[in-house]
């Protein structure tokens, strides 16, 4: 996450970056169904369920 931090940084000159790296934070409450997914999520991991790391996902794609 730091390093696509970083690139963000270094990229403000890109009109989409830019306008991420400048939008609000988000400060919608937290609802239940956000809980559930969350207690979903970690319920996979505690059962030992793969996941797919985000480098995993853009190499399958090509994306780099």
């Amino acid at each position: 996450m730091l390093s696509e931090l970083l690139l963000v940084e270094r990229r403000l000159d890109d009109p989409l970056l830019r306008a991420l790296a400048e939008a609000p934070e988000d400060d919608e409450a937290w609802t239940e169904e956000d809980e559930a997914a969350i207690a979903e999520v970690e319920a996979d991991r505690a059962a030992g369920v793969a996941t797919v790391s985000h480098e995993e996902v853009k190499r399958e794609l090509g994306i780099e």
